[in-house]
């Protein structure tokens, strides 16, 4: 294919692999991913009756066989962000805020699990993670609404970790993908309710000092 030129099997394999993930209005691509980035603090909404939250979008695109990503931010929920699910057993389900994956979701990602606890009166944060498809979920601790939480993140091609005001969770192991193929991989802008359902009411969780530090793995 292409003789004589530079494009190869594997450039070809890798922007397939870039075109599989619907990319939002939002997205944006970074020039040098292999720099220290600072964005934007961002406030979330989530809408009654809405998973999702505004503004929402997936940025800063990676492509390499070889990576290691990292996030830091803080983040600091509402006092609307307490709420009561109409089935007491979806009460302890996830959101989920700002995170990694790769094109599948729900292969190969990581991000800030959250919910309220109404018994302790706070937001449980946690690990919310796929490592080849199979689910981690740990709770690691909780916040009072109003209070700034410390967020780390870190997503390279042998797992995750996540780390809450110091206390961490890592999963390690193989990402299921052949060696040869680029992995994309991208930064998730967002917040989600639930879960199996909806927010009750309108939320709002605010999130600043975001880092987003890609290295190089040579």
């Amino acid at each position: 294919m292409f003789p004589g030129s530079w494009f190869s099997s594997h450039h070809l394999a890798a922007l397939l692999l870039s075109l599989v993930f619907v990319v939002s209005p939002g997205a944006s691509f970074a020039a040098d991913p292999c720099t220290n980035t600072d964005l934007n603090d961002v406030s979330f909404r989530i809408p009654k009756n809405k998973h999702n939250s505004r503004p929402k979008g997936v940025r800063k695109l990676k492509l390499a066989k070889s990576f290691s990503r990292q996030l830091h931010f803080q983040v600091r929920f509402g006092e609307d962000t307490r709420y009561t699910t109409s089935d007491p057993r979806n009460q302890g389900d996830w959101g989920k805020l700002l995170g990694f994956t790769t094109n599948r979701i729900h292969k190969n990602s990581i991000r800030l699990g959250w919910a309220w606890n109404p018994s302790a009166q706070k937001i449980d944060l946690g690990f919310y993670g796929y490592l080849d498809g199979q689910r981690t979920m740990e709770r690691l601790t909780s916040v009072p609404t109003g209070e700034w939480a410390d967020v780390s993140i870190r997503f390279d091609d042998g797992g995750m970790s996540l780390s809450v005001n110091g206390i961490e969770k890592s999963v390690r192991g193989d990402l299921g993908v052949a060696g040869w193929v680029p992995i994309s991989t991208w930064l998730l802008r967002t917040a989600y309710f639930g879960g199996d359902e909806k927010a009750p009411h309108t939320m709002h969780i605010e999130v600043r000092g975001i880092v987003v530090d890609d290295a190089c793995v040579r």
